[in-house]
């Protein structure tokens, strides 16, 4: 069954979903919520981030690299296997880990008030390691329609149970936990509803010591990349206190639309768009351009949320959370870099060296961790962001000098200097900009936050085929939007 660009996109923005919930519920979690549980939310949406990634022995891709060596009578047989593993590994260690719940509630809050919030942590990362059957089920079915109609209902339920327990009964960040696990709940049985004839409680030893062996190692790159996001939270903890670590998750939070608009939908088609070009005789030139065009759009994306954030935090959250807005910057330039890391990768992708990128990514981690030791005792946020932004400049260095070697690319270096120089300008004359009310501040700030696409243009920066194209598709786009075009019967 051939997969297309439709589907590819369906699958590909699961992950977006709870990453675009958390900024729409931002206004209300900064009302109803201090910054101390905030803190206390983050290192516990850490934990629940980790314990299905190593509970899952990365079988969801081990199960997708079998699954088209075997008959179609025999892959429900494969798909039980894993079903079983999952089932008889992760339920003992799951029910440990809540019995000792106050212990971990001691260990990571030095009190007792998360127990409940724990097991319920316990609870939906039991539900993320069963998903992998259904999700993987889905993605070797196409089911994409099925997929993103089990994901909406999930994410409504989840929504609407979140503002509700917040706003009318003051539930705190168990809120958040509880709206997650029954909306979990949902999905989870709409989609296992949806593929349960697949699957054969048969069992496999042969094929499951095969899948675990492919499987097993993914795991450690998977943690190395936790550790490099998330493990500067801890050292806040420990060094700081929580409701630090609540003001820096949310300036964390405020960085996402750069994920959400360019990082994740970009990470989607890359690997397909390099690919699918390393023959062209204009390769080099696509994949020069690329770095170029990301960088673009993420400092497109990234200007109006460093300009004006102080002032957006001052209308919309209370004061308690307004300190956020000195580590924004910091952690929007790590974000830009993050979306324009792969365009780096060519070389390590066209020429196989995948083992590479483990390596990479352990070597910033451990980068990041020195550079936490040393930084959040004396600035504390602050230095936990310089710290991340700095991280993402060493991988992206590594990434760029290890892929040049094996395949050399001339980046239009003078190109990405422009962008670089005119958005870091466009925000040094904006600090000057000193108005006591935000509402005005804001208006003031705004032709700061839109113009650096404007400015590049004045100076020279598109070349003749970019303004050309850009023109088509401005005459184009009156035609397109006043004529609905009919929905391709099959795609």
């Amino acid at each position: 069954m051939k997969t297309t660009f439709k589907h590819i996109l369906v699958f590909g923005l699961s992950g977006v979903v709870n990453r675009a919930l958390s900024i729409l519920l931002i206004p209300l979690y900064t009302r109803y919520i201090v910054p101390r549980e905030y803190g206390a939310l983050a290192l516990m949406m850490i934990v629940l981030s980790t314990i299905p990634l190593i509970l899952r022995m990365g079988l969801g891709n081990a199960l997708l690299r079998s699954w088209y060596e075997y008959e179609e009578s025999k892959r429900p047989k494969l798909v039980g296997t894993v079903l079983i593993f999952l089932l008889l590994t992760s339920i003992p260690v799951l029910s440990v880990l809540a019995f000792f719940a106050p212990y971990f509630s001691q260990l990571l809050f030095e009190n007792s008030n998360y127990i409940f919030h724990l097991r319920i942590i316990c609870l939906i990362a039991f539900l993320e390691v069963v998903n992998v059957i259904p999700d993987t089920l889905m993605r070797v079915r196409n089911a994409s329609v099925e997929y993103s109609s089990a994901q909406t209902i999930g994410f409504l339920t989840q929504l609407i149970l979140i503002i509700v327990l917040i706003k009318f009964f003051n539930f705190g960040i168990r809120a958040i936990l509880i709206g997650n696990l029954i909306g979990s709940l949902i999905e989870n049985t709409i989609m296992i509803g949806l593929t349960w004839r697949q699957v054969s409680l048969g069992f496999d030893k042969i094929e499951l010591r095969k899948m675990l062996a492919f499987g097993s190692p993914i795991i450690f790159g998977r943690l190395a990349a936790v550790c490099f996001q998330y493990i500067d939270r801890f050292f806040l903890e420990h060094y700081v206190n929580l409701r630090v670590v609540g003001l820096y998750a949310l300036g964390n939070q405020l960085s996402t639309p750069i994920t959400l608009l360019v990082t994740t939908p970009f990470s989607m088609i890359w690997a397909n768009m390099q690919f699918s070009t390393m023959k062209d005789k204009d390769a080099e030139e696509y994949y020069s351009r690329m770095l170029t065009y990301v960088l673009l759009a993420a400092s497109i994306l990234a200007m109006p949320v460093v300009v004006l954030v102080e002032d957006v935090l001052r209308i919309f959250a209370p004061m308690k959370y307004w300190e956020t807005a000195t580590v924004v910057p910091w952690l929007v330039f790590g974000a830009v870099l993050d979306a324009v890391i792969p365009t780096l990768n060519v070389g390590i992708n066209i020429k196989r060296k995948n083992l590479t990128n483990p390596l990479i990514v352990i070597m910033s981690a451990l980068v990041n961790v020195g550079l936490n030791f040393l930084l959040i005792p004396h600035y504390s946020m602050l230095g936990a962001a310089i710290a991340t932004a700095a991280s993402y400049v060493f991988m992206a260095f590594l990434r760029y000098y290890i892929s040049n070697y094996y395949m050399p690319i001339r980046y239009e270096w003078r190109r990405v200097l422009k962008i670089v120089f005119v958005s870091f300008l466009l925000f040094g004359l904006s600090r000057y900009v000193v108005i006591e009310r935000p509402i005005y501040s804001f208006l003031a700030k705004f032709p700061f936050a839109i113009a650096l696409p404007f400015t590049l243009y004045l100076i020279g920066f598109y070349d003749s085929k970019e303004l050309a194209k850009a023109s088509e598709l401005i005459k184009k786009l009156p035609l397109y939007l006043s004529q609905p075009k009919s929905l391709p019967k099959n795609s």
